[in-house]
């Protein structure tokens, strides 16, 4: 019977292989997954292998993270942003802290009762924007530490 060290061992190696290092903006690094998952999948992914999901709390963020996937081909990110509490104000799953900076897209946030999860299109120009999207849809996510 394997010991839990090595159980800990592959379990990590396992999700450590659905994640690549991107980049970092100062003194943050940013995790891409290689593989597609739902919301609450995505975020108990970046937690399990102790990575904290992101959260864009200010422009530099934004323009930061948006520099580093303009030229990647994947367009659709989680960003671990929700409205389910109320379908009304997004919120930060993580921390729980409500939106201050925020970068819709024209005409999102557009369905609050159906699409309560947020995702940033990276290919947008010159910065990435904001969609809401169901949560049970897959996407790429970024986890950041």
């Amino acid at each position: 019977m394997a010991n839990f060290a090595t159980v800990a061992t592959i379990i990590s190696f396992v999700l450590l292989n659905t994640l690549t290092v991107v980049s970092s903006c100062n003194t943050t690094k940013f995790i891409l997954s290689t593989e597609k998952e739902t919301f609450f999948d995505a975020y108990r992914k970046c937690l399990q292998i102790g990575f904290k999901p992101l959260e864009i709390v200010l422009e530099e963020d934004a323009k930061c993270v948006g520099d580093k996937l303009r030229n990647h081909t994947i367009n659709h990110w989680w960003i671990f942003a929700t409205n389910l509490g109320d379908y009304v104000n997004y919120y930060w799953l993580h921390t729980g802290k409500p939106l201050i900076y925020t970068q819709f897209e024209s005409e999102q946030p557009n369905n609050p009762r159906n699409e309560n999860c947020l995702v940033m299109y990276s290919k947008a120009s010159p910065n990435p924007v904001w969609h809401d999207f169901p949560c049970d849809s897959k996407f790429r996510y970024i986890c950041k530490y």
